[in-house]
């Protein structure tokens, strides 16, 4: 009897551990499907991550291309404008000049405007030449009635006369007459009386 019981104790505890490795075994299956499952979504999240930077560095990319492209053409627009001899600047300081006489003075101040920008390429911003071209920018806008832009135009042109390097200059003193003439017309509440009396 005693031995039936032992051998009876002997079955229940084997049953039982196999239960438990049976029991360990499922646990350490369902732990690895989880380890699986959270490595796959782990994957799929740093390659939608990767995905995603990606997209922002083409558009990163695209951008900049844009804008260097965009930086190109705008440089590109202002060498243009900037390109040419001195004989251009002679040629378009005559036409603004043409047009100066015929009472075109808002054409005329783009056409010195595109000389000066010629003048200060090969000049620089102090030589007498300079000083000259803006000067009659200046006597164009005196004509517009733009008093006060005259002004400050007139006395930039002093400025560069002043400061060439060159000596006084003997067109320093008309363009000091055109102050004078700027700070009439502002006086005046730019109210243009009698043009004709005015020379410039």
């Amino acid at each position: 009897r005693q031995e039936a019981m032992r051998q009876e104790a002997m079955r229940q505890e084997a049953m039982r551990q196999e239960a438990v490795r049976q029991e360990a075994m499922r646990q350490a299956m369902m732990e690895a499907e989880e380890e699986e499952i959270f490595m796959q979504q782990a994957y799929a999240q740093q390659q939608a991550y990767a995905q995603q930077q990606a997209q922002q560095q083409r558009a990163k990319n695209i951008h900049e291309q844009q804008f260097q492209q965009a930086q190109q053409k705008h440089q590109a627009q202002n060498a243009a404008a900037v390109a040419g001899s001195m004989d251009d600047a002679t040629t378009l300081a005559e036409k603004g000049t043409l047009l100066m006489s015929k009472g075109h003075y808002k054409n005329a101040l783009v056409i010195y405007d595109k000389c000066l920008a010629i003048q200060l390429k090969h000049l620089g911003d102090l030589h007498p030449i300079v000083a000259h071209t803006v000067d009659l920018m200046g006597v164009a806008l005196l004509r517009v009635g733009a008093a006060e832009e005259a002004l400050e135009t007139f006395e930039k042109a002093a400025y560069i006369y002043e400061n060439s390097g060159q000596g006084v200059h003997p067109d320093l003193a008309l363009t000091l007459m055109h102050v004078g003439q700027a700070y009439e017309l502002e006086a005046e509440n730019v109210q243009r009386v009698g043009p004709k009396a005015r020379t410039f």
